[in-house]
């Protein structure tokens, strides 16, 4: 057994402590070996030297080709029929055109154009000189004509026809009964005649053979089933050699268990060779299967295990590849002990002996999952690492621990808090003021602590970039940074009211002509009411009163002009509009 299970991919190395019962019996196989010689008729043809048809002297499935030599049987087969490629026409089409009568031009390739080099190097397409553009040549082999004289038989229109013979061989082995026996001894089911040598592992009961049936030779004793089971056809097929041999062998039939089932082994012969049928190594792949399954799952456990107390963020990755380390030592470990544990499973949940080697491997394998559990669980963020990491000014790792803690801590309150500060931090360290204000929003959305703050901080931002535009005496983009940052204020905000005023005064200081300065001082006085802007309006109004005045009475039609390039007309019956 253990010798046998060697030569098995999965077997234990100690199969007989696996056996727990052996039968012990003789059996006795008889083997018939049988070779055949089929003679199959072929039909010859040749060409004719006369005309007219004829019909053989005996049909040819009337002839039995073992008892008539080949010039027996072309002599009773011969006859003349009409050809079978031309039909009896002794013309056929011819192959080098396929019955056309023209070829392709091969000067051309059939498209009727050449091509023509010049001396400087450039090429066109000419008429073929060859086909004169057509493509096409006459055929030389029919001469135009689309046939030819048939090969086949010579132009004659008919052949000679006969048959012959030829001879083939196979060999048919039958053995009686159909053992697992067979399995181990490979030799008796090869199509050939076995020798002594073949059968040292058996002891041989008889052994008959003969050129020719068995039965001409006066042997009686071969059973009339396996002669029978030789069958030939008789007209075509003779049997040349047959070999009878009966013999018996010593066969064990030994059971053993593993992998929670039993298996049966059919060692047979002299030297008790083993016989891999599936019965036989069945709970060897049930273990198989069992044990990959197993390791599989310790590994899926490891790695949920450590997923469940860790995350995925990027706080994680720095110890991702350690813990993937561990589980697959924690599998390695496991292995082994799998493998002795399926072994020493018997039927019933009956467990037999387990190698000390075995279960050291199982504790360590249950060792290192219990530390992949508890390496998991220190390695889990705690809110003190965002207030160390704010502490030193380190904002992305703090905003790693946060993400760490919102995988496994969700719903904290004093997580909500520490995303704050997180917040509150990554806008302060902000490069673009965009960024900034951003985060500050967001702060202010969540509504924490540092809510209030972030608001403030963030209107400080904002009345900053205006202010900046005001000092450029930018007016214009002051107003432009207004509708973007604030979008549509509040007419109760009176300080985002003063800058939108003094930005439009600064537009009015720039102003070229009466007109422009009314309508930027108007909305001046609008955003921000005040006596000196209201009589900055009267006074400008008055101007632009004067000027289209002094226009009138010189004749002519005021056309101020507006700063830049676009300009206005004041139709007589229209009121004044400015475009500024």
């Amino acid at each position: 057994m253990r010798r046998w299970g060697a030569t098995i991919f999965g077997a234990p190395r100690a199969m007989d402590r696996l056996v727990s019962k052996i039968d012990v019996r003789d059996e006795v196989l008889e083997r018939l070996v049988t070779q055949v010689y089929r003679r199959d008729f072929r039909e010859e043809r040749a060409p004719s030297p006369r005309a007219g048809t004829t019909l053989p002297k005996q049909s040819v499935n009337s002839l039995d080709p073992f008892e008539l030599s080949p010039a027996a049987v072309r002599a009773e087969t011969e006859h003349v029929t009409t050809c079978s490629y031309c039909g009896g026409a002794g013309r056929g089409p011819c192959r080098g055109c396929s019955g056309s009568g023209r070829r392709a031009c091969g000067g051309c390739g059939g498209s009727g154009k050449e091509v023509k080099h010049y001396k400087n190097g450039n090429t066109r397409y000419i008429n073929c000189k060859i086909c004169r553009a057509t493509g096409s040549l006459s055929c030389h082999g029919c001469g135009g004509g689309g046939t030819i004289q048939c090969d086949v038989c010579t132009g004659g229109g008919f052949q000679l026809a006969w048959y012959a013979y030829y001879e083939t061989e196979r060999w048919d082995v039958r053995i009686e009964p159909d053992s697992p026996v067979l399995l181990a001894h490979g030799q008796l089911k090869e199509a050939r005649a076995v020798s002594r040598d073949d059968l040292k592992a058996f002891h041989v009961v008889a052994m008959q053979e003969h050129k020719g049936p068995l039965a001409s030779g006066g042997y009686r004793d071969v059973p009339a089933a396996l002669v029978g089971a030789a069958r030939v056809e008789p007209r075509l097929e003779r049997i040349g050699y047959q070999q009878y041999v009966k013999m018996s062998v010593v066969r064990r039939d030994v059971t053993y268990e593993m992998a929670g089932t039993s298996g049966t082994v059919v060692l047979s012969g002299n030297d008790l060779r083993g016989a891999a049928e599936p019965k036989a190594i069945a709970p060897m792949r049930r273990r198989q299967y069992l044990w990959a399954a197993g390791t599989l799952v310790v590994g899926t456990l490891g790695y949920s295990l450590s997923s469940a107390l860790r995350g995925k963020s990027a706080y994680f990755a720095g110890s991702s590849a350690w813990f993937g380390l561990l589980i697959i030592a924690t599998m390695a470990a496991a292995a082994p002990a799998l493998g002795g544990l399926l072994r020493a499973w018997r039927p019933g949940f009956k467990r037999g002996r387990v190698e000390s080697l075995e279960l050291a491997s199982a504790a360590a394998a249950a060792f290192l999952l219990l530390a992949t559990g508890i390496g998991a669980a220190l390695s889990r963020p705690s809110l003190g690492e965002v207030e160390r990491a704010l502490a030193r000014g380190d904002a992305t790792q703090a905003r790693a621990v946060v993400d760490a803690l919102k995988e496994t801590k969700p719903g904290s309150p004093d997580l909500a808090k520490a995303e704050d500060a997180v917040l509150f931090a990554e806008a302060q360290n902000a490069a673009k003021p965009d960024e900034r204000l951003e985060r500050l929003d967001a702060v202010a959305k969540r509504g924490g602590d540092l809510a209030a703050k972030a608001r403030d901080l963030a209107r400080r931002e904002r009345l900053g970039a205006v202010r900046t535009q005001l000092d450029a005496k930018a007016g214009r983009k002051a107003l432009a940074e207004i509708e973007r940052l604030f979008g549509d204020p509040s007419p109760n905000d009176a300080e985002l009211a003063e800058l939108g005023a003094k930005a439009h005064e600064i537009v009015a200081d720039g102003c070229k002509d009466p007109g422009c300065q009314l309508v930027a001082a108007t909305a001046a006085q609008r955003r921000a009411p005040s006596a000196p802007r209201e009589a900055r309006v009267a006074a400008v109004r008055g101007e632009l009163l004067a000027f289209l005045n002094a226009k009138a009475v010189a004749g002519r039609r005021p056309t101020p002009r507006w700063s830049g390039s676009s300009a206005w007309r004041t139709p007589r019956a229209r009121p004044l509009r400015c475009q500024a």
